[in-house]
Formats: structure tokens, sequence, C-alpha cells
């Protein structure tokens, strides 16, 4: 496997998986490179264009330490490369860094079983999700996202996030905070939406961090009442999964 890639565009596409993805697969082909995480607390799946030299897979083994590199770089473009069972190479102008092969890849335990079920829900146009209606449709542009992003500045350490979707009055609506001390709550006007009555979940704190990695665009909604959060970006592919919590409303 060998391709070359804008390091900005590397480095938003490495941090686009999370601070939980401390590791990575995924493979590059045509005129892309493409990987998937599948986590506990959620799964994503994203791609880049990349110069494709040499088509296959590759396992960075130390996320967290290539972002690290790629981002202290000044250089305008990355190669990466990798020999089947040998270790990873990343190189930036003058400067390389080499990370162990391993076969142990923590974010891809799951991630057979998980794209199994984007598969099906695809094939469905995610009117579905592992057998659950998801009745509830939206696009926004990530943009309006900015002010949730920044919710923890104001209410503080977060919960739980509340997301409501209104298809027919327009709304996207996200709430977090303690009633003890600041509550925010902001609502995004949707584009397109389809489906009856008001779907609404609780996620996780880290839906805040997510939703930063999502770039500029048109973003569609798939959901349902107490169901995953399903975020595909409609132009560069990305897709983004993000279960509720059970038990918590």
């Amino acid at each position: 496997m060998r391709a070359e890639m804008n390091r900005k565009h590397f480095l938003q596409f490495l941090q686009s998986f999370g601070k939980e993805a401390l590791d990575l697969k995924g493979e590059v082909r045509g005129s892309i490179t493409e990987a998937s995480v599948a986590l506990p607390n959620y799964y994503i799946r994203n791609r880049i264009v990349a110069t494709v030299h040499q088509a296959g897979s590759f396992v960075v083994s130390d996320m967290p330490r290539l972002i690290v590199f790629v981002k202290s770089m000044k250089s305008d473009k990355v190669l990466i490369s990798q020999v089947e069972g040998q270790p990873f190479r990343a190189h930036c102008g003058s400067s390389s860094a080499t990370f162990a092969n391993t076969e142990y890849i923590r974010s891809a335990l799951s991630l057979e079983r998980a794209e199994a079920v984007v598969r099906e829900a695809q094939q469905d146009s995610f009117k579905t999700w592992s057998g659950r209606t998801l009745g509830a449709y939206a696009a926004i542009d990530s943009e309006d996202l900015i002010p949730v992003r920044n919710m923890s500045k104001v209410a503080g350490k977060l919960g739980s996030i509340k997301v409501s979707l209104v298809p027919a009055d327009n709304e996207l609506v996200f709430s977090a905070g303690s009633d003890h001390s600041v509550t925010m709550s902001h609502v995004i006007e949707t584009n397109d939406g389809s489906g009856d009555g008001q779907a609404t979940s609780l996620y996780g704190p880290w839906l805040i961090t997510l939703l930063g990695a999502l770039p500029e665009g048109r973003v569609s909604i798939f959901t349902g009442e107490d169901s995953p959060l399903i975020l595909h970006h409609d132009e560069v592919g990305m897709l983004m999964v993000v279960p509720e919590q059970e038990g918590r409303r």
C-alpha cells in the first residue's frame, strides 16, 4: 500500500475517528483512502481523496502519536506506505515516522458485525436500524452545529445530551447541562424533513466532540424515538452512528 494526500486533510481524517480510536484499520483504492472504527460509543466510516500509487490495506497501531506527527509537520503532503505484515510508515517532507505492525486492532474488533448492520440499514435507506424503525429524517448544514460543539463551555461538564428531531417543524434541538447549575439548548432549522411527531433520544457527552469532526457541508440525519443517531455527510460520504443511552430518560 502506498498513497499520498494533503497533510491537513489527512490530519482531519485521522482526528475524525475520535479520541477513543487508539488504532485504525483502513485501505486505499481507486482515488481514496478509507477507514472505519466500531467502538462501544460510536461507529465512524470516513474517506478522503488520495493519489494512490499502490492499492492495499493498512493498520495504524498508535493513532495518537501518528496524529502528533502529522500535526507537527509543515509540508503540504503526506505519504503513507505499508507492506502487509510490516510496519506502517508516514513521510512528510524530510521527516518520517514508523509504527510497529499489530494484529490486534481494538477499533476493529467489532467492525465486521457493525458493518453488516450498516449495510443492511443502507439498503433500506436508513429507514430501519437493526430491526428498529427510524421514522424521522432531516438535513442540516454542519456549520449550524458550531454552537452545539461549544455547549460544554457554557453548561460545564456534560452528562447526557438530549436530541429531538421534529421534522414537521423543521427543527433539530440539542439540550444539555444540569438543572442545579446551567442548562443550554440550541435549535437548528432543518431541511427536507420527513416523519411524524417528535423523535427524542439521549446520547453520551462524546457526541459533542464527534459532531466537531464533521466536515463542512450538508449532513443527512436519521433517527427515531430512543434510537441511534445516524449522520451521513452527503458530499464526502462520512458516516457516523451514535447509539442511544438506554434507561436514562
